[in-house]
């Protein structure tokens, strides 16, 4: 277990550090200094650089991070929660990944040269155009191999997708309470920093404890002996994820992007109310995102649908459950019960420091970062998981 154990930390670790390397590969042509200036003017790529490990505050080989494989992989989700593809076989399937991860990879190297492109001056025998090009090139290059890298510590290492994010979203937290992000510093006085450190304990055990409460439904299995166990299906009460916290910001920035370009009655007195968290208005809208993402992932991450299915063909049934569309039915219930509870503590971590913001602004410092550090904690704990399974697999003997 030892030698396995060391070979998956030591693998996860030169991931990382490879990782960390390709970002400081700068693309030749295209300005540091000025893709740093157009990170800070624009919030909605603040936020998605933090999420997706991307890096736009200089452009270089991994500048796009793992955006692309993360959209794919949540749009493969909800195909599968449709009921699309089911049919494919594991070749299949990886080879509609790649070529999705490749689509959004160039739309996204090509959106993020684009944005440069009144900065690039022709040098030698290479105009603009084949300057953007392959700047675009080479972004979408690192894309893929960055998905590459991803696949490889899945397989190899310990926390696949999740535990590349972490270093950039844990940077990110420590630029929230140094004022590079909002502006609003907190100072590191004795009284502050043992206030942060007990939020931040407490925050971690209460989220550890969510994050581990599930609701177990009893199975009845008419083809399995199970008279010495009981099987149930496990039902996690935080059953979104890190996905709407994650994502949730995204889409409150894109919205406020797309408004902004309508040409509405006092649209800038509309998005300076409903679209910032310093008014009311912006914060229950944000909340809003918050409890629609939250219903989305927690139907993409149960689909009680395939599960129904499943367990009809299976002959597996709930007591008291028709198999088929009353178990659909009743499965979309204890869903919709879970979320009220994961949504009201998600909402909770995410908004209640806005409103108490409202009034004392430092304290909207902490809505970013109990965001962020339930991101972590979950990541965190899936890793966890991973070495407890690899423990006691390595504790059976063949018989």
């Amino acid at each position: 277990m030892t030698k396995q154990f060391y070979k998956k930390i030591g693998f996860t670790v030169l991931v990382l550090v490879v990782l960390q390397l390709g970002q400081q590969v700068l693309i030749p042509q295209l300005d540091p200094g000025r893709a740093q200036s157009l990170l800070h003017t624009n919030p909605l790529l603040q936020v998605y650089t933090t999420i997706t490990g991307a890096q736009y505050a200089k452009p270089t080989l991994f500048s796009i991070g793992m955006g692309p494989y993360m959209v794919t992989l949540i749009l493969f989700s909800a195909l599968r929660a449709l009921g699309i593809g089911k049919k494919w076989t594991p070749d299949q399937t990886m080879v509609m990944q790649r070529l999705m991860v490749l689509v959004f990879a160039i739309l996204q190297a090509a959106q993020m040269v684009s944005m440069m492109r009144n900065w690039i001056t022709p040098r030698g025998t290479m105009n603009a155009e084949m300057i953007m090009a392959s700047s675009v090139l080479v972004l979408v290059a690192g894309a893929m191999l960055v998905t590459w890298l991803s696949d490889l510590n899945r397989i190899f290492g310990f926390g696949g997708l999740g535990i590349m994010i972490v270093p950039g979203i844990l940077a990110s937290s420590i630029q929230t309470f140094s004022g590079q992000k909002t502006g609003t510093a907190y100072t590191m006085s004795v009284p502050n920093v043992i206030i942060l450190i007990v939020a931040t304990l407490f925050f971690m055990a209460v989220t550890e404890f969510f994050n581990h409460a599930e609701l177990r439904l009893p199975i009845q299995q008419l083809m399995t002996d199970n008279s010495l166990t009981t099987a149930y299906l496990p039902i996690k009460v935080l059953l979104p994820g890190a996905m709407p916290l994650m994502f949730g910001l995204v889409v409150f920035s894109l919205l406020r992007l797309v408004i902004s370009h309508w040409d509405i009655p006092n649209g800038e007195q509309v998005i300076q109310v409903w679209f910032s968290t310093r008014h009311w208005q912006g914060i229950l809208l944000y909340a809003l995102i918050i409890i629609l993402l939250g219903n989305l992932f927690s139907y993409m991450n149960l689909m009680p649908h395939q599960i129904a299915e499943d367990m009809n063909k299976n002959g597996d049934y709930f007591l008291g459950v028709m198999p088929g569309e009353a178990t659909e039915q009743f499965l979309n219930q204890h869903v919709h019960r879970i979320d009220v509870v994961a949504n009201l503590y998600l909402v909770t971590i995410s908004c209640l420091p806005l409103v108490v913001g409202l009034w004392l602004p430092v304290a909207s410092l902490f809505s970013y970062y109990f965001s962020s550090l339930y991101m972590v904690v979950t990541i965190l704990d899936n890793v966890i998981e991973q070495f407890r399974a690899l423990y006691v697999s390595s504790h059976y003997e063949l018989l």
